[in-house]
């Protein structure tokens, strides 16, 4: 014979909306190929938040743009028909609350994704915020993985992430001692993309170094992660000096 046990748990009942989807554990590289171009609107007012997020966006493959208030994110959505806003909650000239309900008020921008970016705490701010018509909201400070994770969930997106097994015809050094960047790495690359990269390095064009690292084949991935990398971390000096033109 051996012993029964009983015991209770004060669990409540929780609707399926209301689980947070499981966010990307692994760095975004980049979109997969065979989706739609997606275009995404930032309205944000303080700059260093607002470069941040395009830059995030754009350095995978997004069409981006940017407002830095209100009036300017409903003058953007009028004109160039993003599919999802990030909407700052707090702007000048036009704040988002008011921003939201103008676009949320016409059958076109009952079709728009929007999520609010909010630094409020209090339960009452959120509610509000999804009563304007508001599909979601991301507390600040944020993380990465909660933006493309926001994404995925309302876009129809996949990721490149950084430790994906791709099947590779271009294998990065093996002997284990070189993990940089060296001026033969870009020969695989045309001549005339080579050349543009140069002239973005020199000028500090990110959004268009953006677009020339999504240029470059997937399975060339030693170069695609290495030369993401300089980007992340700014390093336009070095680009412009590896894909400096060898008669210079």
């Amino acid at each position: 014979m051996g012993s029964v046990f009983q015991f209770y748990l004060p669990l409540e009942q929780v609707e399926l909306e209301d689980i947070e989807p499981e966010l990307p554990q692994h760095r975004v590289m980049g979109l997969m190929k065979d989706k739609p171009e997606y275009r995404i609107l930032v309205a944000e007012d303080r700059a260093d938040n607002r470069q941040l997020i395009v830059k995030l966006l754009e350095t995978v493959g997004f069409q981006v743009k940017a407002a830095k208030n209100g009036r300017e994110a409903v003058e953007l959505w009028e004109s160039w028909s993003p599919h999802l806003i990030w909407m700052d909650m707090q702007m000048p000239v036009m704040n988002g609350y008011q921003a939201i309900e103008q676009i949320k008020a016409t059958p076109k921008g009952k079709e728009t994704i929007i999520i609010a970016l909010t630094a409020s705490a209090f339960e009452e701010d959120y509610h509000k915020i999804i009563a304007l018509g508001c599909n979601d909201f991301v507390r600040k400070p944020f993380k990465e993985q909660e933006i493309f994770g926001k994404i995925q969930q309302y876009l129809d997106v996949s990721y490149v992430y950084q430790d994906q097994q791709l099947d590779l015809t271009h294998q990065p050094p093996t002997n284990g001692e070189r993990n940089h960047l060296v001026r033969e790495d870009f020969a695989v690359m045309p001549l005339s993309w080579r050349q543009q990269l140069h002239q973005a390095a020199y000028l500090a064009n990110e959004a268009e170094i953006a677009q020339l690292v999504q240029q470059i084949p997937r399975t060339e991935r030693f170069l695609l992660e290495r030369l993401t990398e300089l980007v992340n971390r700014l390093l336009f000096e070095e680009i412009e000096v590896l894909t400096q033109p060898e008669s210079l």
